[in-house]
């Protein structure tokens, strides 16, 4: 009975979400390490869908393998969760995951990096260095939304003189979808996600094509 209520307990601390991360992450300057992270992607040409495989292992690992407690707590259907790690990732079985995350969770290191483990182990592309590991599981535990890091990455590559041809080009979506994630960065909502970076509602809006050259008339 003894060993059976002791396995019970185990489970209980294995099983449970650990609340206290949240608060980790809520730490003064996580948003800021956050956003720096997002700058050094962007800036090795990686884009937003890049960090798909981030956030559903930062959360599954959070779940602690439980792929419904995942979804829920991430803001998903439960299947959009599991057709993920099949079809994006190449993971047939979550279950498999799971018991790789049980024995990393043992370890007596940080969350991210356990999280950094989980992903480098399963061969997930692309790999992050630590400090942008670090950066990005705090910015998911913080629930920022992934509209905001989209309108990041467009904000990014506007700051970089980039014109509205390239940053399209680069993120592979039309111009009318482009000014929708300049739209929802202006918005209040995301400017305090974004407020670190200072943007303004005129360099959200900026008219013409940032970049282009102007033809002599």
């Amino acid at each position: 009975m003894k060993t059976t209520n002791k396995s019970n307990r185990v489970f209980r601390v294995f099983g449970h979400p650990d609340s206290g991360l949240l608060k980790e992450a809520e730490k003064k300057g996580n948003l800021e390490k956050g956003l720096k992270a997002l700058d050094s992607i962007w800036k090795r040409g990686f884009n937003y869908r890049d960090l798909l495989g981030s956030f559903y292992f930062s959360w599954f690992s959070y779940a602690n393998g439980n792929v419904k407690e995942m979804a829920k707590l991430a803001g998903i259907h439960r299947n959009t969760g599991v057709l993920h790690f099949r079809d994006s990732f190449g993971i047939k079985s979550t279950l498999k995951l799971r018991q790789s995350w049980k024995n990393i969770f043992k370890l007596k290191i940080s969350f991210p990096d356990k999280v950094k483990l989980l992903y480098d182990r399963a061969r997930m592309k692309p790999r992050f260095s630590k400090e942008e590991n670090h950066g990005l599981v705090n910015l998911w535990l913080k629930q920022i939304p992934r509209k905001v890091v989209r309108a990041h990455n467009v904000l990014w590559l506007m700051r970089k003189r980039e014109s509205f041809d390239k940053i399209s080009e680069r993120l592979g979506k039309s111009y009318r979808e482009i000014h929708r994630y300049r739209a929802y960065g202006a918005r209040p909502a995301s400017q305090k996600w974004l407020a670190p970076l200072k943007p303004t509602k005129d360099e959200w809006f900026r008219k013409g094509n940032p970049g282009r050259k102007k033809t002599a008339k």
